[in-house]
């Protein structure tokens, strides 16, 4: 039985296993059988080892094969040696190697990894970033973690390429699936009271007091896998030092695209429930006989006045970019003698309205559309994350098409910290920190 039996045998094992596992009450016949099963596992483990250890025994005695990548490592030489090795998964390309490896200590920065990896020669910093059955390959085929150091900075690519996600609110899931907030439920204050059923009562010396308790919801978060997956020539990744950062803003900028969008229009199946889904969105309508496709003063104060009051200072509007000549050219009326007061001004190449930033943004819907023009604080939108954004990386998934394969993962959830519209004690309009303006 060669290796690609064995992984292929292994495969319908740990299926077979897995299905006896999934029933909540097995049989007796099905724990034996399992048991079976668990056993023929353990030894195909141990033939996989046998084979491993055949490869590399053979290995030994094969002649060195210079690779493009070791071309440009070293330098040409006179002798070829006929003895190979591999420490870590690396080929060891002589006796040399041994007595004198390619780099101490531990390894600086992305650029640095993948020259490593792609050397071919022994090095022992990647050794402890040998992680075969967490990359792209099958535990035969082998593969790298790239360092810690790599994914902090993808991640700090994908927060600096996004507008939505940095000013949300964000909790970090660590040791469980998901994550519950607990919260009141204040969305209603018409009645006098605060948190759903919260008041105070004026009682004179000695009164008997009256009872009040506030209602309570949770809103659950389960991060959801957000994966990208990308190949490259090793050419091209051997092609300079500029390497890594090319990678981690490829991968960054399209994770954090991604979940901007959610966190805009995402439906909650698989993905997280966006800003234009929820019923907390509060939708302004238009002006009667308002043309298609336009935006008008009174749109702007409308929905101004539907902010929460709390959320005023924190709130800002994001746009899409067809919205600039319009928002530039709009002005307040200030009767015959007046001078035009401008909707958006701007300084230092900032725009705001009415105090408040504008940011513009592809994101934002069509003109026309609803949530072409949006005025939220969205530190009222919670985002839970497990972990970090972690990057996998293999050169051997695609070695016969001399491809180095990359695959970025994130596990993110979301969904608004309100569940609707806010009625307030006083005054007819409903309020929300997610205010947008309806199709015209």
């Amino acid at each position: 039985m060669n290796i690609v039996e064995i992984t292929s045998k292994a495969r319908e094992l740990r299926s077979e296993l897995d299905a006896i596992l999934k029933e909540e009450l097995p049989t007796e016949a099905q724990i034996k059988r399992g048991e079976v099963v668990a056993a023929e596992l353990r030894k195909l483990d141990r033939l996989r080892e046998l084979g491993d250890e055949q490869e590399r025994q053979r290995k030994l005695d094969e002649p060195v094969r210079t690779s493009f990548a070791q071309t440009l490592n070293y330098p040409e030489e006179t002798e070829v040696e006929a003895r190979a090795d591999r420490r870590g998964g690396v080929q060891v390309r002589s006796g040399k190697d041994i007595v004198a490896p390619l780099g101490q200590g531990d390894i600086a920065d992305n650029g640095a990894f993948y020259e490593a990896v792609l050397s071919r020669r022994y090095d022992p910093r990647l050794e402890k970033y040998e992680a075969r059955a967490t990359t792209l390959a099958d535990h035969v085929d082998g593969g790298y973690l790239v360092p810690e150091s790599g994914t902090v900075g993808i991640f700090d690519k994908a927060v600096e390429g996004t507008v939505f996600w940095p000013r949300t609110t964000t909790y970090s899931v660590t040791n469980a699936r998901s994550i519950v907030i607990p919260a009141f439920d204040d969305s209603d204050h018409s009645g006098g009271t605060l948190y759903g059923g919260v008041t105070a009562y004026w009682e004179p010396e000695a009164a008997e007091l009256t009872e009040t308790a506030g209602a309570v919801r949770e809103m659950r978060l389960t991060p959801k896998g957000l994966k990208t997956y990308s190949t490259m020539s090793n050419e091209f990744v051997v092609s300079g030092p500029g390497l890594a950062s090319v990678i981690e803003r490829k991968l960054g900028e399209a994770i954090g695209w991604k979940i901007d969008d959610a966190i805009l229009r995402g439906d909650g199946a698989g993905k997280p429930l966006g800003i234009l889904n929820s019923p907390a969105l509060v939708t302004v309508d238009e002006e009667t006989s308002q043309a298609d496709d336009t935006i008008l003063w009174a749109n702007i104060k409308n929905m101004y006045a539907r902010m929460l009051p709390a959320s005023k200072s924190r709130a800002v509007w994001y746009c899409n970019n067809d919205l600039v000549p319009q928002l530039l050219s709009l002005t307040q009326p200030v009767g015959t003698a007046g001078v035009p007061v401008p909707v958006m001004n701007q300084s230092n190449g900032e725009f705001t309205i009415l105090g408040r930033p504008v940011i513009f943004t592809e994101k934002c819907s069509a003109l026309g559309d609803v949530g072409d023009i949006l005025f939220a604080d969205m530190s009222y939108y919670a985002v839970a994350m497990l972990g970090a954004i972690t990057l996998a990386q293999s050169e051997h998934a695609f070695f016969a098409h001399d491809k180095h394969a990359i695959r970025a993962t994130a596990y993110i959830d979301g969904q608004p910290l309100v569940d609707s519209a806010f009625t307030p004690y006083k005054g007819s309009l409903s309020m929300s920190p997610f205010v947008a303006l309806e199709a015209r």
